[in-house]
């Protein structure tokens, strides 16, 4: 009986390298901590998919399709919907000659005609923002991350409207590598291939690497100090921040040896030893 194959282990022979066909923001924080060699979180990856849209199908020149997108739970259904305007008001008059829709809702603006299969539900940009910051949004229409030509008049919706939180949304696996991609486009020093990426807790890390590691996670800790007004220029405050880094990885079932080895949660003890010497960039 071939052995289970463990889909955190980065091994070139592993086949679930790649991400899942729909992934949590936690998986897609892992997957992408796997591939760049940086910390991710939920939110950071919300504050990406803001940055970097993938997606064909705008909302407007400010408002592209993000990686994100919106699993519909049941008693939420898309439909396929026409407008009640210029030709899409001709459209219903033929549907309804024909027999093939009622005349309940012939005043509505918006006329559902027929339901459609069940699919994820891409967000655009400024959905995302509101889910970043207040962490719901309202969803009525669909998007698609690929542009479908279709008449002006047509449109799908979700019956009822649903109100998305986090729990609710995830990234495909195709827009999660796309987000990827765009990301090391934009951060070509960062990029690190799959098997250079960060190995389960029983694969032994060279030791070399590892420190160099902690003193890359170091410096980026440094860095957004700065930027935030709050400049970490002691080691002792760096090495703090990457301790509850640490705690958090291991509570989030996490097995990267940058925050996690043989006795569990690496301890300030650990990441001072290895950032012995170091000094935040000037």
């Amino acid at each position: 009986m071939p052995a289970v194959v463990d889909w955190r282990n980065p091994s070139a022979h592993n086949k679930m390298n790649q991400p899942f066909e729909w992934n949590t923001l936690d998986d897609a924080a892992e997957w992408l901590a796997r591939r760049t060699g940086r910390h991710w979180e939920a939110r950071g990856v919300l504050d990406a998919a803001i940055r970097y849209p993938v997606g064909d199908n705008p909302g407007g020149a400010s408002n592209l399709c993000t990686a994100i997108g919106v699993a519909l739970p049941q008693g939420h259904e898309i439909k396929s919907a026409v407008l009640d305007v210029g030709e899409g008001r001709a459209e219903l008059e033929r549907l309804r000659n024909l027999r093939l829709l009622p005349d309940v809702g012939k005043h509505e603006p918006v006329v559902p005609v027929f339901s459609l299969g069940w699919r994820p539900v891409a967000l655009l940009q400024k959905q995302v923002m509101q889910l970043l910051a207040a962490g719901w949004v309202d969803v009525a229409n669909v998007r698609d991350w690929l542009l479908i030509e279709r008449e002006p008049w047509q449109i799908d919706i979700i019956d009822p409207p649903f109100v998305a939180r986090l729990e609710n949304v995830g990234i495909p696996r195709r827009c999660l590598v796309r987000l990827a991609e765009r990301w090391e486009t934009d951060h070509p020093a960062r990029r690190v291939v799959a098997d250079q990426a960060a190995p389960p807790v029983d694969e032994v890390q060279p030791a070399a690497d590892l420190e160099s590691r902690v003193r890359q996670r170091a410096a980026e800790i440094a860095r957004e100090g700065t930027k935030a007004g709050d400049p970490l220029q002691k080691m002792t405050a760096v090495a703090n921040k990457l301790v509850t880094e640490a705690s958090k990885h291991k509570a989030s079932g996490g097995n990267d040896p940058l925050y996690v080895g043989g006795k569990g949660a690496h301890e300030l003890s650990w990441y001072k030893n290895h950032l012995k010497g170091w000094q935040p960039e000037k």
